[in-house]
């Protein structure tokens, strides 16, 4: 093809597919930033009104799974706390205690400290400003890919105006 025909050549098709491209690609990211950013806020306004929610109790869950933090900071109560061979409030010996059946512990009510749980607010708090920014800078970069072509014209007007003064 001939490149003073007017037709369409090779160069321009390419440019015209990049410029396609670029600006779907910009769409692509504009519109999952878009969306997570929308995601984001309502899991802030969830955690507002709802502190106590599953998320921070599933990383609390795995904090404590992973570092056993509360164990460490919990004191031991129960069976097995107490020393084994020291009499009684009865002054019985350890044999003779062993011989009654001991009765069933009784459950606790109460809720313990958990450490976790105040460890896994800030890693949340954290991954939530850190999903922020990414949405902010997908929404930032898609919004340039899917006016590329009018940046691109801009550059080069601009440039064109830079060669024309220093003629």
């Amino acid at each position: 093809m001939d490149d003073e025909s007017g037709g369409l050549t090779l160069a321009t098709f390419a440019s015209s597919l990049l410029n396609t491209l670029v600006r779907l690609t910009g769409l692509a990211l504009l519109g999952i930033g878009t969306w997570t950013a929308v995601n984001l806020i309502e899991e802030v306004w969830a955690l507002y009104h709802d502190p106590a929610r599953p998320t921070v109790e599933h990383f609390a869950t795995a904090i404590e799974n992973a570092s056993h933090v509360d164990r460490l900071l919990t004191p031991k109560h129960g069976i097995g706390a107490e020393d084994t061979a020291a009499p009684d409030a009865t002054g019985a010996s350890p044999d003779a205690r062993s011989a009654v059946p001991a009765a069933a512990p009784a459950t606790k009510t109460e809720e313990t400290f958990r450490f976790s749980y105040f460890i896994a607010w800030p890693i949340v708090l954290l991954m939530l400003l850190l999903i922020g920014r990414l949405a902010l800078a997908m929404i930032k970069i898609g919004g340039e890919l899917a006016l590329y072509d009018v940046q691109i014209r801009r550059f080069a007007a601009g440039l064109l105006r830079e060669v024309a003064r220093n003629r």
